[in-house]
Order: C-alpha cells, then sequence, then structure tokens
C-alpha cells in the first residue's frame, strides 16, 4: 500500500469512528469558528473551484455534479430576474398596458445578465 493510500486510509477510518462523513466534515471545519481551523477552511476555500473540477471529471459523480450545476444557474438567473423586474428598479410593467419600447428595453436587460449566467 503506498503512502497516500496508508493515509488516506487512516483518514477515512478516524472519520468513521467519529461517525463523520466527508461532507459533515467539510461542513464542520467551514462553518468552525475555531482559530486552528482556520489553515483547513482556507484550504478549502482556495481548492473549491478545484475539488468541483476533480468531482466533474470523474465519470461517477459527473451526472450529479451536471445536475446541481444546472440547477444553480438556473436559480441564479431567476432570482436576477426577478430583482432587475423588481419595481424599485423601474422595470416592473403591466401586460396589457406595455409598449413595444418597454418590452425592447425589459429584454436587452435580460440580455445583458444572460453572460453572467454561462
Amino acid at each position: 500500500m503506498s503512502s497516500t493510500t496508508a493515509r488516506i486510509s487512516e483518514i477515512l477510518q478516524v472519520l468513521q469512528v467519529n461517525n463523520l462523513t466527508i461532507l459533515t466534515f467539510l461542513e464542520g471545519v467551514l462553518s468552525s469558528r475555531e482559530h486552528e481551523h482556520s489553515a483547513a477552511q482556507e484550504d478549502i476555500i482556495r481548492d473549491a473551484e478545484f475539488m468541483c473540477e476533480s468531482l466533474y471529471q470523474h465519470p461517477k459523480t459527473r451526472p450529479n455534479v451536471l445536475s446541481w450545476a444546472m440547477v444553480t444557474v438556473r436559480t441564479q438567473l431567476c432570482n436576477e430576474i426577478k430583482e432587475l423586474a423588481h419595481e424599485r428598479h423601474g422595470l416592473r410593467f403591466r401586460a396589457t398596458s406595455t409598449t413595444s419600447e418597454q418590452l425592447e428595453a425589459m429584454l436587452t436587460v435580460l440580455l445583458s445578465i444572460w453572460p453572467s449566467c454561462r
């Protein structure tokens, strides 16, 4: 058994003994206010994109990652559209009295946020 494999096995055993999953461990580290956990928090934050990429690249986790990403992007886009359409932004209008200029302005705004959803 390689050194890395042995260390992974030891860590997994410690997690199991402490009734922790990898997810509960990550969540615990990220939500911790203990100073001694700050280095681990910084590692997770710094490597979050690479963790996502690793999960995406693995054939067994790719479908779940894709599904999560699509739902997340769709939710974010909907939230942005709702926010932009709020009356405090002056973009709210009534369908029965909307002019073509208003529709064109709303479409322009919606298209302008599209790149942020990619």
